[in-house]
C-alpha cells in the first residue's frame, strides 16, 4: 500500500469513525438532557458521579492494555490471541473481587452513601461481558476497519440510550448501569458478527510475553490518565458536597466529555496509523500534526456552540442547572488543550515508546490532583466548585508541555512548526466564541425564549467558525472530498 493509498484510508476510517461519533453524540446529548430535565437532580446526579468516575479505570485495568498490543503487532497466532482472551479474563475476575470487597465498601463508607458501592458491584456485569469483544475488536482496528466497528458503536450507543430512556423512570441513577450493560451486550454481539472469534484452551506465555509487557505499559498511562481526569469529581463531592459535584458533573458533561469522545475519532485512528508509518519520520511528522488540528477543530467546532450558549442551554433543562454556566466556560479552555494533547500518546505508543507516555501520565496524576486540592483549598472560599475547574486552566498547561516535549523531540519537530500549525485555529475558535457571546448580549432581556437564544447564539458561532475554516485554512466540502478520494489506479509514484 502506497502512503497516499494509505493516507486515504486513514481519512476515510476518520470519516466513518467520525459520522458515527457525531451521530452518537447527539444521542447521548439529547438522552442526558431528558434525563437531568425530568428524573435525574443535582444531588442525585453527584452520587451517580461518586459511583460511576472509578468505572473507566476498572475498565482499563480489566484489559491491562493487551487489546492495543495487539493492534500495534501485526504477528497473530491462535494461541496469542487465547493467551490474550484468558490473561483478560483473568485480571477481570481479579479486579472484580477487588471491587466486591474493598473499591465498593470503602466508597460507600467515605461519602455515606451505600448506593455508590451497590453501582460498582452492579457494573462488574459490563466488565465480565466486554472480554467477550476485546480481542476480535482489536483485530478490526488493527485492520482499520472502521466502517463497520463504527456501525457498531452507533448501534450499541442507541441500546444505551434506549436502556437509560427506559430505565430511569423506573429506577432512577441505577439507569446508567442498565446503559452499560446495553451498550456492551450490543458491542459484542456486532464485534462477533463481523469478525468471529472464540478463544481455544492453548496458552502460550513466551510467545504473549513482548505484548504483556508492551500493553502494561500502555494501560498504566491511560490508567493515569482517568486517576488524574477522574479524581477532580471525588475533590468536588469531599470539599463541595454532592448537589455541587452534580452540577460539576453537568458542566464536564458540556465541555470536557464531549471533547474527549470527539477527540477519541481522531485517536483510534492515530494509533493504527502511527504503528504504520513508524519507520518513516517524515510522514510520521506530517501525520502528527494533521491529526493534531483535526482533534483541535472538531473539538472547537463543539466549543465554540457550547461556551456561549451554554447559560441557555443548561436553563433549556431547569433553573437548577444553570449555575454550572461559569464552570463550563472555564472547563473549555482545558478542553482545548486536551484535544491536541490526545494525539501524543498514541503517537507515542504507535512508534514504540509507551515509556514516554507513561512518564507524562505519572506526572500528570501526582501534579494534577494537587492542583486541584490546592484550588479548592484555597479559592473553594470564593469560586466554590468552579476552583476545581480553574485549577484544570492553571495546572494542566504544564502536564501539557512536559508531554508535547516528547513529542516533538522524538519526531524532530520544531516547536515554531508545531505553533504555528495550531495558532490560528486558536485565534479563529476565540473570534467565534466572541462572535456568538455579543450576540447572545445583545439578545439578553430582549429575547425571553432560551431556545431561541440558543440556536442564535450557536449559528452565529458556528457560522464564524466555519466561515474562518474556508477562508483562512481553505477547509472546504470539496478539499475534504478530495481526502477521501482513492488514488488513480494507473497512477504513478508521486514526484518528490
Amino acid at each position: 500500500m502506497s502512503e497516499r493509498e494509505e493516507q486515504v484510508r486513514v481519512n476515510q476510517s476518520l470519516a466513518w469513525v467520525g459520522t458515527a461519533t457525531a451521530l452518537m453524540g447527539v444521542l447521548d446529548v439529547a438522552t442526558k438532557a431528558v434525563l437531568l430535565a425530568i428524573w435525574i437532580s443535582p444531588e442525585e446526579y453527584g452520587v451517580a458521579t461518586l459511583a460511576l468516575a472509578a468505572i473507566p479505570i476498572l475498565d482499563l485495568a480489566t484489559e491491562l492494555g493487551l487489546p492495543g498490543a495487539l493492534v500495534q503487532q501485526g504477528d497473530h497466532t491462535p494461541a496469542r490471541l487465547s493467551t490474550v482472551f484468558w490473561l483478560n479474563l483473568l485480571l477481570s475476575l481479579t479486579i472484580v473481587a477487588a471491587i466486591f470487597f474493598a473499591v465498593a465498601p470503602l466508597l460507600a463508607s467515605h461519602y455515606q452513601a451505600p448506593i455508590v458501592g451497590w453501582m460498582l458491584q452492579a457494573h462488574c456485569v459490563k466488565l465480565l461481558l466486554q472480554n467477550l469483544y476485546m480481542v476480535p475488536g482489536a483485530l478490526m482496528i488493527r485492520e482499520l476497519r472502521f466502517r463497520e466497528f463504527s456501525l457498531i458503536r452507533f448501534l450499541a450507543s442507541v441500546a444505551e440510550n434506549v436502556a437509560l430512556l427506559v430505565a430511569a423512570p423506573l429506577v432512577g441513577i441505577w439507569c446508567f448501569i442498565a446503559g452499560a450493560i446495553g451498550r456492551t451486550l450490543v458491542t459484542t454481539a456486532g464485534v462477533q458478527y463481523f469478525q468471529p472469534w472464540l478463544p481455544q484452551l492453548l496458552f502460550d506465555w513466551p510467545a504473549t510475553r513482548e505484548a504483556v509487557l508492551f500493553g502494561l505499559k500502555t494501560s498504566l498511562s491511560r490508567i493515569l490518565f482517568f486517576v488524574y481526569t477522574g479524581l477532580d469529581f471525588y475533590i468536588v463531592g469531599h470539599f463541595f458536597g454532592r448537589a455541587a459535584l452534580g452540577l460539576y458533573k453537568a458542566a464536564a458533561d458540556l465541555a470536557l466529555d464531549p471533547a474527549r469522545i470527539i477527540s477519541t475519532v481522531v485517536v483510534s485512528v492515530a494509533f493504527p496509523a502511527f504503528s504504520r508509518a513508524r519507520d518513516r519520520p517524515a510522514a510520521l511528522a506530517e501525520q502528527f500534526l494533521k491529526l493534531s488540528r483535526l482533534s483541535f477543530i472538531v473539538v472547537a467546532g463543539f466549543l465554540v456552540i457550547v461556551v456561549p450558549a451554554a447559560p441557555d442551554l443548561l436553563l433549556l433543562l431547569d433553573e437548577r442547572w444553570v449555575r454550572a454556566a461559569a464552570a463550563v466556560r472555564v472547563l473549555a479552555i482545558a478542553a482545548l488543550l486536551r484535544a491536541v494533547s490526545a494525539v501524543v500518546p498514541p503517537l507515542l505508543d504507535g512508534v514504540g515508546r509507551p515509556s514516554l507516555t507513561l512518564t507524562y501520565m505519572a506526572v500528570a496524576a501526582v501534579t494534577m490532583p494537587l492542583w486541584f486540592a490546592i484550588a479548592a483549598i484555597l479559592l473553594g472560599g470564593w469560586l466554590g466548585y468552579a476552583s476545581v475547574a480553574w485549577a484544570w486552566v492553571i495546572g494542566y498547561p504544564v502536564a501539557f508541555w512536559v508531554l508535547l516535549r516528547f513529542a516533538l523531540r522524538h519526531l524532530q519537530l520544531g516547536v515554531g512548526r508545531y505553533v504555528r500549525a495550531l495558532l490560528r485555529l486558536f485565534l479563529w475558535t476565540g473570534l467565534a466564541i466572541a462572535a456568538g457571546a455579543g450576540v447572545r448580549a445583545l439578545m439578553e432581556g430582549a429575547v425571553p425564549l432560551p431556545l431561541v437564544r440558543a440556536l442564535v447564539t450557536a449559528g452565529v458561532s458556528m457560522g464564524t467558525f466555519l466561515a474562518a475554516l474556508v477562508l483562512a485554512e481553505g477547509i472546504t466540502p470539496r478539499s475534504v472530498s478530495a481526502a477521501l478520494k482513492p488514488p488513480p489506479r494507473d497512477a504513478g509514484p508521486p514526484i518528490e
